[in-house]
């Protein structure tokens, strides 16, 4: 008899409990209920499962893709240009090309205007294919870009009781003194936003966003200038009620912390980007094992230093870390990374046709061993004290996303933000996947030319026979999708034993937590 896809059981402190993949919650139960869940007919609950599945996880899913349309993400690799030569890097190392500033304007145009026009905002994230301090320029052009597209420019629909020039005679004359009044009076206004640093002349200290970001830095990059002085001009002229609803627009990128020189450290402050994501994947050998220069050699010393240099600023550090099969050890790795005093400490298995991704159920065990030391010595420490600098650090990463879901009743029906983030590489070609770029199997098409509506795809846990029978499915979300394409059948197992070992032992740590109350603690 076929075994249920509903259930799981499992033994924490000698107690039976049973995990209900419907529920999304788990039970105790007695001798006699778990002989009987083990007897359960699978082929008995197909039609219980069907009307489950249509009555409570697609309303889940539809309104998970609700909250995520307000949002428009987009992965922008418009440079493969990096100073690394890392072994399990997917950038394509032979291509050289950068998009121009042109291109550049041509994709905001496409992604905000005719992509996405109806979203409350827009999330880019860049140069995740190269190094972001080796494109400074490029990437102050792209926050320019944010004062174009954002919407905090005057225009004509913003004068309804009060005239461009009326307002510009009522700024300060030493701003008046420097503009021409030969110019259109809203091409004026829109200067002086850019220009101009109107928190010199305006109390700015009761207003909260403006307050927040000048405590930071009064160097503000362009498009932070032009929203604080926008917001300030709002507030002080109120009565005239020439503020309207904009788009958001925010930028993210990271580094691997090998070139932080002076520029790249204005340039962040400028953005009020804080905490700093550095690429490190722990001690000496760890690290230098796959993130090499060109010549081979480590490149170790210059993330440390760069890591210092970017702390002696104020600036914190987020360490994101690739576990290889050579070093699966994560309790080593984060005590190490815990000593550079790093903020948040976030990781992910390398992955791809890399033989140096290529993890052996030997190696993945190792793994699971050091996750469950890390799950002991936090429960001890909250236990203790009911606070763990080990979670502190450690508190978004997949090892705890299992008991958060129980503890918000959360359905996870797809594996990762594949269908769901427009990812352009450097020809402006769109892909679901950063590690998929040259692909041609995943390839969308051009943004300039018809882009594949399956795009809008997301593979779903129920679409594949293996998944959909899997009691773990709502936790794991599928397997890699990426590893698909590559046709790395052993990642793909070698995963899915990963994910459903992780999520047992997440299971017991719940338990644990329920019965010493700690799972407020350790969810909020």
């Amino acid at each position: 008899m076929k075994k249920s896809c509903r259930f799981y059981l499992f033994e924490v402190d000698k107690q039976d409990f049973c995990f209900d993949c419907y529920t999304l919650k788990v039970y105790p139960v007695s001798v006699h209920l778990k002989d009987l869940l083990q007897k359960v007919d699978y082929k008995s609950i197909k039609k219980l499962y069907g009307k489950f599945y249509t009555t409570v996880v697609k309303q889940k899913e539809l309104e998970s893709k609700s909250h995520r349309e307000n949002i428009c993400k987009v992965t922008l690799n418009f440079s493969n240009k990096c100073n690394l030569n890392c072994s399990y890097c997917f950038r394509n190392k032979n291509n050289t090309l950068t998009m121009s500033n042109e291109d550049l304007n041509d994709v905001f145009d496409f992604v905000i205007n005719k992509y996405q026009p109806n979203v409350e905002g827009y999330s880019f994230s860049l140069c995740l294919n190269s190094e972001s301090s080796l494109e400074i320029e490029k990437l102050k052009y792209i926050d320019s870009l944010v004062t174009k597209y954002e919407g905090r420019l005057f225009n004509a629909e913003d004068f309804s009781l009060i005239t461009p020039k009326s307002l510009f005679l009522k700024l300060p004359l030493e701003i008046q003194r420097k503009y021409s009044s030969n110019k259109d009076y809203i091409e004026i206004l829109n200067e002086i936003l850019i220009n101009e640093n109107l928190w010199d002349y305006y109390d700015y200290t009761t207003i909260d966003y403006p307050n927040e970001l000048l405590s930071i830095t009064k160097n503000l990059s362009h498009s932070k200038r032009t929203l604080v002085n926008r917001i300030i001009l709002d507030h002080v002229f109120k009565e005239y009620k020439i503020e309207r609803k904009t788009k958001y627009i925010a930028l993210w990128f990271m580094t691997n912390g090998t070139n932080i020189t002076d520029e790249y450290i204005s340039f962040i402050k400028s953005l009020c980007l804080n905490p700093v994501t550095v690429s490190i994947d722990g001690p000496e050998e760890i690290h230098n094992y796959a993130r090499k220069y060109r010549d081979g050699t480590g490149s170790y010393n210059e993330v440390i230093k760069g890591i210092k240099k970017l702390q002696k600023n104020n600036i914190d550090v987020e360490a994101s870390v690739v576990i290889t099969p050579k070093y699966p050890d994560l309790e080593v790795i984060v005590d190490y990374l815990m000593t550079l005093n790093v903020k948040t400490i976030s990781f992910g298995l390398s992955r791809g046709k890399f033989n140096i991704c290529s993890f052996t159920k030997e190696s993945i065990d190792v793994l699971l061993k050091s996750i469950d030391r890390i799950y002991n010595r936090i429960f001890n420490e909250l236990m203790n004290n009911n606070k763990s600098e080990l979670l502190s650090v450690l508190k978004d990463n997949i090892i705890f996303t299992v008991i958060k879901q129980l503890y918000f009743r959360l359905y996870l029906s797809t594996r990762c933000t594949w269908g769901n983030v427009l990812i352009f590489d450097s020809k402006g070609d769109v892909y679901h996947c950063d590690s998929t770029i040259g692909y041609k199997e995943d390839c969308q098409g051009n943004y300039k030319e018809r882009i594949s509506t399956k795009i809008q795809e997301i593979p779903n846990v129920n679409s594949t026979k293996k998944c959909k029978e899997c009691w773990a499915k709502y936790f794991c979300g599928g397997t890699c999708h990426a590893e698909k394409i590559f046709k790395n059948e052993n990642n793909t197992q070698m995963e899915c034993y990963f994910k459903k070992e992780l999520i047992k032992r997440e299971l017991e740590l719940y338990i644990k937590l329920y019965k010493h109350n700690l799972l407020k603690v350790f969810c909020e």
